[in-house]
């Protein structure tokens, strides 16, 4: 699997000199992307000349105000010159917009994301980015129940948990130029839990209300600054399987229109709640479906795309698709058995792609494993899920895309960054993982933008 990854690349290399010696030219200064003027009505059609051909690319539609990516309408390598539309099926709002070509994409290092003081990380599970911060959350590392450690005591009670230690369960806030928010909890820490808890997943909308599981039967709503608002959704009213109950909250994830999605996997149950109500009040409709794949409890497994798409990593080593249209949930398609995720957790989504931790270790040598311990997108085209690429190798190079236990990945809504949590769970064969968290650049060798105006359907 990392052999043909490697092959790909050399491909996209040396093919272009092979080309030229055979009398084939890539022409390098050509325009890379234009704007078909054969377009017909309710219909815009773009045309690329790749500079390379063979290399990884991107053609996305860039809100002009905003910058972030609505659309993917390719994903994958760039192997001739083609032509894509965009038309009405699209579901695009009339509007400006900009067409954005970037090929020879890949994975850049850019910085690492630090605690003050020289405090380490002990298990950063799961990531949030907003446009103005980066949550981190790092539940502790749960004792090792074979282990005859016992707890200190003094004067016949438990000693206090020191901070950082791995019984404590913590949020993290900084600001999107890496230092810690001090307006946030106790100086840009928070406190979710003095030991170590189910509260894997974290969620914040665009009003900076933050959303966690609670670590049972519900999940906790908090202000900007961390403070408890009393309000809390779902709950427990002792009928697991019905219509509104979130059993053993997994993961959370935002829909349009104040929707939130709770993932409760040990019942096989995903909720659809209006978030701005408290407890039971917000309940709209569910998904309950005993072949509704089962997660990880300890895994964050679900995102959304903000637009009524939603995606579940499984533990068979996929990717389902489900669809939000305003009434129901139904599942939609997965991805191919034949991509082999080795446990597949953490995802993000935005434009059409889909972000994946493949965390591992796979089987056999950590080190030798062929599987896990990298990062993948995909690209959903409408109809399928399509695996883009894998990023990365099992490794503790602080300045390359190595990976140990991958847990969470979270792109920005321009498509430019990528960044990546590494818990620090031990493994049986092999180290244990970085715990650290890194900023990566989705980078290209070549970019070109067109502006167009979309008028939508005629």
């Amino acid at each position: 699997m990392k052999f043909c990854k490697i092959m790909r690349r050399m491909t996209a290399w040396l093919l272009p000199g092979f080309l030229s010696l055979a009398g084939i030219h890539t022409d390098a200064r050509a325009e890379l992307l234009s704007l078909d003027p054969a377009t017909g009505a309710g219909e815009m059609r773009f045309k690329i000349s790749p500079a390379r051909t063979g290399q990884l690319a991107l053609l996305e539609i860039l809100d002009a105000k905003s910058g972030h990516c609505v659309k993917t309408l390719h994903a994958g390598p760039m192997s001739s010159p083609g032509a894509f539309t965009l038309n009405k099926g699209r579901r695009l709002p009339p509007g400006p917009y900009r067409a954005r070509y970037r090929e020879g994409i890949d994975l850049v290092f850019d910085s690492e994301l630090l605690l003050p003081g020289n405090e380490k990380w002990i298990n950063p599970a799961d990531l949030a980015i907003t446009s103005a911060a980066i949550f981190v959350l790092d539940p502790g590392i749960p004792p090792d129940p074979k282990s005859k450690k016992q707890p200190s005591k003094e004067a016949g009670n438990e000693a206090p948990a020191e901070p950082g230690e791995p019984g404590q369960t913590y949020l993290y806030k900084f600001l999107r130029d890496g230092k810690p928010d001090v307006s946030f909890g106790d100086r840009g820490r928070l406190t979710l839990a003095e030991k170590p808890s189910r509260i894997h997943s974290v969620v914040v909308d665009e009003t900076g209300l933050i959303y966690a599981p609670g670590g049972g039967h519900f999940a906790r709503v908090l202000a900007p600054n961390g403070d408890a608002l009393g309000q809390t959704v779902g709950g427990w009213d002792n009928q697991p399987y019905g219509p509104k109950c979130t059993p053993w909250v997994n993961s959370l994830a935002l829909g349009p229109n104040r929707r939130i999605y709770v993932a409760c996997t040990s019942y096989a149950t995903i909720k659809v709640y209006d978030r701005t109500k408290d407890k039971f009040d917000g309940i709209l409709y569910s998904l309950s479906n005993p072949n509704l794949p089962h997660a990880g409890l300890m895994d964050r497994c679900l995102a959304a795309d903000g637009r009524g798409a939603i995606y579940m990593t499984t533990r068979d080593g996929q990717v389902l698709k489900i669809v939000d249209d305003g009434k129901s949930l139904a599942k939609a398609c997965k991805s191919k058995v034949k991509d082999a995720l080795l446990m597949p957790v953490g995802p993000s989504a935005g434009g059409d792609l889909v972000w994946i931790a493949d965390h591992g270790p796979g089987r056999g040598p950590f080190w030798d494993s062929g599987g896990g311990g990298e990062v993948l997108c995909l690209w959903d085209n409408g109809e399928t899920l399509i695996l883009v690429e894998r990023f990365g190798l099992p490794g503790t190079a602080r300045d390359k895309a190595h990976f140990l236990n991958p847990s969470s990945v979270a792109q920005t809504q321009d498509h430019l960054e990528l960044w990546v949590a590494e818990d620090g769970l031990p493994n049986k064969e092999g180290p244990p993982g970085n715990a650290r968290v890194r900023k990566f650049r989705i980078a290209a060798a070549q970019t070109e933008e067109v502006p167009f105006e979309w008028q939508g359907a005629p």
